[in-house]
């Protein structure tokens, strides 16, 4: 008899155990399913309303923001770098702020926002980054300093290269942490049509939906790079 309460109180520890793992598994992929998932897509050529039509097709999308960019080269001193520009709504709730002025004049010098990686991309003559202490300093001192933007401008068969623009920092901003951003009025206002739209930034709800979505997206020939500011998959 007590032989026989043993085996049966280990058969119900274990299918209590096996229960309370159910539950705990079932709970989790509740969770990824109810969660929202970002990511930013890249494109080799510009996305039109007909691509952007075609996006609100996917299964649980909720969001989707085209990102306009302009390439340039970024001057600090004797520093300098080559980048994109990218044209963002400055309200986004996907911006984490580390630091930004009150009063922000969107006027005919270039208002600039860098992430706080993005002063690593600089390099002087010889190729060499900046040390540490000298990011550090920017960082510190960024309303202080004075940048040039060089870009060039479209026209029907050539390029005009060599058009340059004083900027300004006005803000720094956790994540994305190595982007260089503008406001997306300013940077249509200002650069008019050497802006392209190459990338932008989509919200999938549901972990099935948001995997199913970057696979039908790679496969169409567009880049994924995850947001770090949202759910992993």
């Amino acid at each position: 008899m007590t032989e026989h309460n043993i085996y049966k109180s280990i058969v119900t520890g274990v299918l209590i155990c096996l229960l309370i793992f159910c539950s705990a598994e079932w709970l989790r992929n509740l969770a990824r399913e109810q969660k929202t998932y970002g990511f930013i897509l890249q494109s080799e050529s510009d996305l039109t309303e007909d691509i952007v039509a075609e996006f609100k097709k996917l299964s649980g999308i909720r969001y989707f923001e085209p990102i306009q960019t302009i390439p340039v080269t970024i001057y600090l001193n004797q520093y300098s770098m080559d980048t994109k520009l990218a044209a963002l709504d400055l309200d986004s709730s996907r911006l984490h702020w580390k630091d930004a002025e009150k009063n922000i004049p969107l006027g005919n010098t270039p208002v600039l926002f860098f992430g706080a990686d993005a002063f690593s991309s600089f390099s002087d003559r010889n190729g060499y980054a900046p040390e540490k202490s000298q990011i550090e300093a920017w960082i510190q001192n960024y309303p202080e300093l004075e940048l040039t933007i060089t870009y060039e401008i479209p026209f029907d068969n050539y390029k005009k290269t060599g058009c340059t623009k004083k900027a300004k920092i006005y803000g720094i901003f956790e994540e994305p942490k190595d982007q260089i951003c503008m406001d997306k009025q300013q940077i249509q206002n200002l650069f008019g049509h050497s802006v392209h739209t190459l990338s932008g930034y989509m919200e999938i709800s549901g972990q099935q939906n948001a995997k199913k979505a970057q696979k039908l997206l790679e496969e169409a020939g567009f880049v994924i790079i995850k947001d770090t500011g949202s759910p992993s998959f």
